[in-house]
């Protein structure tokens, strides 16, 4: 799993759509042909350069397409309610944690195993 594409397609859909106010229509097509031209880029002899199988390359485009849907809900949410600012500081508190979960989730897709032990008193 590439995690420079996932990165690259959340940061231009918020970008497209909250930033430039594009349509959704418009932003998940300008997100498809970046997400082509990066892959064309990074592998471009096609199938001979592809290192994944079929289930990770499904793995890969279901984890794109749910940060794309979890995004546009959150922006979707936060832009039709009026909240007030106790509530808005939740809210935003609430983005930057489900944000750092996502960034764990793509970094560490198995969990961190540290290898420091601590050893017990005898």
């Amino acid at each position: 799993m590439d995690i420079v594409l996932l990165i690259l397609l959340a940061f231009s859909f918020v970008g497209l759509i909250s930033i430039l106010k594009i349509n959704l229509m418009w932003s998940i097509f300008i997100i498809i042909i970046l997400a082509l031209i990066y892959i064309s880029i990074k592998h471009p002899h096609g199938r001979k350069d592809w290192e994944h199988d079929l289930r990770t390359s499904i793995y890969f485009v279901v984890t794109a397409v749910l940060l794309i849907l979890m995004l546009y809900v959150m922006y979707l949410a936060s832009g039709s309610i009026m909240m007030p600012p106790l509530i808005t500081v939740v809210i935003w508190a609430s983005w930057v944690i489900i944000a750092i979960l996502a960034l764990l989730s793509i970094f560490f897709p198995e969990g961190y195993h540290s290898s420091l032990r601590i050893s017990t008193f005898k």
